[in-house]
């Protein structure tokens, strides 16, 4: 279901591109990261992970509005993702590396993620991006 509701999104998304500088419905991107993190962070219970996928296919056709991400944005997110991939390999290296290095990453990644997948549609940067109809002022 998730997969077939990431495929979906990602065509509409390309059919659609119109420039604008938001996209309609969590970015499979988002959904992937916060998935991703939590089994990172230790969420590893199944019925936890399958109620997430399972709403994040939902999430992904609804009609909530998400800014695009600023670029200094997109890069601490970047920094932050290559941390978690890169410190397991810091740890395997050397022990000089603490372990809980690398859990702070993948909180920090959680963290931030689901920041922006609570808060964006309604809080994220007022740059001139029009809020949804609902939640206008």
């Amino acid at each position: 279901m998730f997969i077939a509701a990431a495929v979906a999104r990602l065509g509409l998304y390309t059919a659609d591109e119109d420039g604008s500088r938001e996209t309609v419905g969590v970015p499979t991107t988002l959904a992937a990261t916060v998935l991703a993190a939590a089994v990172i962070a230790g969420y590893t219970a199944p019925p936890l992970l399958v109620a997430a996928t399972a709403a994040f296919a939902l999430l992904m056709g609804s009609t909530v509005t998400y800014p695009d991400l600023h670029a200094q944005d997109a890069l601490v997110m970047g920094v932050v993702q290559a941390a978690v991939i890169v410190t397991p390999a810091g740890h395997v290296a050397t022990d000089a590396l603490p372990a809980w290095i690398g859990e702070g990453f993948a909180f920090a990644l959680l963290f931030l993620s689901c920041g922006y997948l609570l808060f964006g549609p309604r809080f994220y940067w007022g740059d001139g991006i029009r809020a949804p109809p609902g939640l206008r002022r």
